[in-house]
C-alpha cells in the first residue's frame, strides 16, 4: 500500500471521528446560549482599542463604544496609539475632547500585545475588554456578556464575529461562509470547554485573571491564541457566545488575505509548541486530549498532503522528464524527434517556480520576524 493511500485513510478516519464527535456534542448540548437573567450590578469595565495607523476605520470603532447600552459612568474607552503615522492620535483627541471617558494612551510601536499589557496596567475596571480599532460592537453587548461571570471559574466571554458591510467580493462572501461555520463550531468546542482562541474583536476578561497568568505575550504572533492557552492551562472557562454579535472588517484581497493567515497558522502552531505539554494531558480535560492535539495533527497533515500533490504533481512529471532526457544525452534538439509527451514547460518553468516557492517559504520560517499587526 502507497503511503498516499495510507494518509488518505488516516484523514479519512479522522475527520469521520471528529464529525461523530461534534455531532454527540451538538446533540447533548445544543448550540444556544445559556439564559441568564439581568445582572444585579454595573462593573466597572475598561474597554482597550489597540490602533496602528487605523485612521479609516478608528472613529467608527470608537462611536460603537460610545453608543453601548451601559452606565457611561461605568466604563472607560483606553485607545492605546501603538506609534501611529497617520491622522489616528488627531482624530482620537478629537474624540475625547467631546467624551470624557475616552482616554488616548500613546506609546512608541511594541505591537498589539504591549499595547494591551499597557493598557491593562493604566486600567481602573474590574473587567478588561479588547476591541480591535477596525470592528465594532453591538450595543447590548455587555449586557448579554456580563451576567457569565456569575461562575467565578469563567475567565473570558467572547461574541461571534460577523464579516463587516462592506465590498462583497470572492474572498470576502468566502469568509463570512467560513466565519459562521467557525463560530458554530466554537460554541460546541465552548460547551466541553476546548476554546483556544480568545480574538482581538470584544473579548470580555476578569482583568484579575488576566494578571494573574501573566498579561499578553508580547513576542507572540497570535497573542490572543496564546492567552486562551494560558487560560486553559490555569484551567479557567473561555465561553463562546453566539447572540452577541461584533462586525469586523477583513481582508479584501489574495495578500491581504495570505498576510493575515500565514500569521494565524504560524502563531497556532509555534504556540502547541511551546504548550507541547498539555498535548494528550488528562489534567487538561477535553482540550488537552481532542484540542491541543487536533491543531498539532492538523498542521502534519497539512504539510503531508501538501507534499503528496507536490510530489505527484510537480516533482515526479519533473523527475520523469530529467531521466527521459538522460537518455539522450539531455540534447534538447532532440526532443521533437523523439517525441516526449511531458510538456516542455516541465521542465523549466515549473522547477524555476517551486524553487522560488521554497525559497521565499524557507526565507520566512528561517528569519521568523514578528509581524506586529
Amino acid at each position: 500500500m502507497e503511503i498516499s493511500t495510507i494518509v488518505i485513510w488516516v484523514a479519512y478516519f479522522i475527520s469521520l471521528y471528529l464529525i461523530t464527535f461534534w455531532l454527540l456534542v451538538f446533540l447533548e448540548k445544543g448550540s444556544k446560549d445559556l439564559a441568564k437573567g439581568p445582572l444585579t450590578y454595573f462593573p466597572f469595565i475598561s474597554i482597550t482599542v489597540p490602533a496602528y495607523n487605523e485612521e479609516k476605520t478608528i472613529k467608527k470603532t470608537i462611536d460603537s463604544l460610545l453608543n453601548l447600552n451601559y452606565p457611561k459612568d461605568k466604563y472607560e474607552i483606553l485607545v492605546v496609539n501603538d506609534g501611529s503615522t497617520d491622522k489616528t492620535k488627531d482624530i482620537v483627541l478629537d474624540l475625547a475632547k467631546k467624551h470624557s471617558i475616552i482616554n488616548l494612551i500613546n506609546q512608541t510601536n511594541h505591537g498589539k500585545g504591549s499595547a494591551l499589557n499597557h493598557a491593562i496596567r493604566k486600567s481602573k475596571g474590574e473587567f478588561f475588554v479588547c476591541l480591535d480599532a477596525d470592528s465594532t460592537i453591538e450595543n447590548d453587548a455587555l449586557l448579554k456578556m456580563l451576567p457569565h461571570f456569575d461562575d467565578p471559574s469563567v475567565a473570558a466571554v467572547l461574541p461571534r464575529i460577523k464579516v463587516a458591510e462592506g465590498s462583497s467580493n470572492f474572498i470576502r462572501r468566502l469568509q463570512w461562509f467560513e466565519y459562521t461555520n467557525t463560530f458554530f463550531y466554537k460554541k460546541l468546542m465552548s460547551n466541553i470547554d476546548c476554546v483556544h482562541v480568545t480574538p482581538g474583536p470584544f473579548a470580555l476578561y476578569k482583568k484579575d485573571i488576566l494578571i494573574k497568568v501573566g498579561y499578553f505575550d508580547e513576542h507572540n504572533l497570535t497573542e490572543d491564541l496564546e492567552m486562551a492557552f494560558k487560560l486553559q492551562k490555569s484551567n479557567y472557562k473561555i465561553i463562546q457566545l453566539l447572540d452577541v454579535n461584533v462586525y469586523t472588517n477583513t481582508p479584501q484581497n489574495m495578500k491581504q488575505f495570505y498576510k493575515q493567515r500565514n500569521r494565524w497558522y504560524k502563531g497556532s502552531f509555534s504556540n502547541v509548541i511551546n504548550y507541547r505539554h498539555m498535548v494528550f494531558n488528562r489534567k487538561y480535560g477535553e482540550f488537552g486530549l481532542l484540542q491541543m492535539p487536533m491543531i498539532l495533527i492538523s498542521a502534519f497533515l497539512s504539510i503531508i498532503v501538501f507534499s503528496i500533490i507536490g510530489y505527484y504533481y510537480f516533482f515526479k512529471p519533473i523527475y520523469k522528464s530529467i531521466h527521459n532526457l538522460s537518455f539522450i544525452n539531455f540534447n534538447i534538439e532532440k526532443i521533437s524527434e523523439i517525441g516526449f509527451k511531458t510538456p516542455l514547460y516541465y521542465l523549466f518553468i515549473y522547477p524555476l517556480l517551486v524553487f522560488f516557492i521554497w525559497c521565499i517559504v524557507l526565507y520566512q520560517l528561517l528569519t521568523g520576524k514578528k509581524q506586529r499587526w
